[in-house]
């Protein structure tokens, strides 16, 4: 198997240090005001030391993490000795099926991997939240498949009472 290197193209890289420049320059509008207003329209925060939801009362996440979707890990595909990191799992099932195929398949598991069902059942089962561990690649300009599934698992756990955490695990 070849290595290729795992670093960005150099304009993506740049769109993601305005982007992360962006939020950081942002941070402090979430403070005083913003925050309250942002607090009084449900969204969770910190006061002092203690996580609350949008009315002020504390919130106990009890959470479930939706790994291997939006990021494919070896280890959770049990490829003990094979492929880790997403781009050797990519580079293997293009070895194996052809670039063509290989992105339909990951287009189709992307697609599938998570439900309505899903989130709905994790919400009866007790859960209050989810995480969601994103590669930066589906993110990026000119990319829009992440955003739709990510939009899409967000309405459907709004729909059943639960939070999202999203975690940029893959980033350039």
């Amino acid at each position: 198997m070849t290595h290729t290197s795992s670093i960005a193209p150099r304009p993506l890289r740049r769109w993601f240090i305005f982007l992360a420049t962006l939020v950081l320059l942002n941070a402090p509008c979430l403070t005083g005001r913003a925050a309250q207003r942002k607090a009084e329209h449900g969204y969770a925060h910190t006061r002092g030391g203690e996580l609350v939801d949008g009315d002020g009362h504390p919130l106990y996440l009890r959470g479930i993490n939706l790994g291997n979707w939006l990021e494919a890990e070896g280890y959770m595909f049990h490829f003990d000795h094979g492929p880790q990191s997403p781009r050797e799992i990519e580079e293997l099932t293009n070895q194996l099926m052809g670039p063509a195929e290989a992105a339909q398949f990951w287009r189709e598991y992307r697609d599938k991997y998570i439900t309505r069902d899903d989130i709905q059942f994790l919400g009866q089962a007790g859960f209050n939240s989810v995480r969601i561990p994103i590669d930066y690649r589906f993110f990026g300009p000119g990319e829009s498949e992440g955003f739709t599934l990510l939009d899409r698992v967000v309405g459907w756990a709004q729909e059943a009472g639960i939070y999202v955490v999203v975690y940029m695990h893959c980033a350039p």
